[in-house]
């Protein structure tokens, strides 16, 4: 199974466990990716689709941050067998590298301990290797400008406007092909959901009821 069914078909996994047959989705950098994925290919199933950050790798151009694309080299898969798992302190660092220092400045020590622990498995090492080739992400598992104009689902992108991952004009472009997309950019990287909580609640809160209204 290639990372694109697999995406599809774990929302809708999901999706089926809690009894939803049709909802709105809301996912942040690769949770973006999974949630624009699965309205390309089950848009009946999607309400609406709200993405925080650049999603991922799902957009062409897209580039991933170095200290990610490190453990996909052979001497990081190397190190990352003999290592122990990545200490709070490490993952805090490297998320400050990719999002900004804002973006995990009020971040409470247990994510960064979680996420240490989840870096010390094999998954999130072989699913790099499955997405990339170094930096730059394998095209067939990208969207496409295609898939994109004929996606009837409406997209809000919630982009930084220095984000790493990708510039705001990727997201303006995804915005202008989607037949209902919406690009709204805010100050800083890539981690807009932890430096801008409350406005990121209110635009996908606002975007969603609008969605809902008759």
């Amino acid at each position: 199974m290639d990372l694109a069914t697999h995406q599809t078909a774990f929302v809708g996994w999901v999706l089926d466990a809690l009894g939803l047959e049709r909802t709105a989705l809301v996912g942040a950098s690769m949770g973006g990716w999974y949630a624009l994925r699965f309205a390309i290919d089950r848009p009946e199933r999607v309400a609406a689709a709200g993405l925080v950050t650049a999603p991922a790798m799902a957009l062409p151009g897209a580039r991933m941050p170095v200290p990610m694309a490190v453990t996909a080299t052979w001497l990081g898969r190397r190190l990352g067998a003999i290592s122990p798992p990545p200490s709070a302190r490490m993952m805090r660092r490297t998320l400050a590298m990719i999002g900004g220092p804002a973006s995990v400045a009020g971040a409470p020590e247990v994510l960064f301990d979680a996420l240490g622990a989840a870096m010390g498995l094999a998954a999130p090492t072989m699913a790099t290797l499955d997405v990339c080739r170094w930096r730059t992400p394998h095209p067939q598992l990208q969207v496409s400008e295609t898939e994109l104009r004929a996606c009837p689902v409406p997209v809000l992108l919630i982009w930084g406007d220095h984000d790493k991952v990708q510039s705001p004009e990727a997201g303006a472009w995804a915005a202008s092909v989607l037949p209902a997309g919406r690009l709204e950019v805010l100050p800083g990287g890539h981690g807009r959901w932890f430096e801008q909580p409350r406005t990121c609640g209110e635009l996908l809160t606002g975007f969603l009821e609008a969605r809902e209204q008759p």
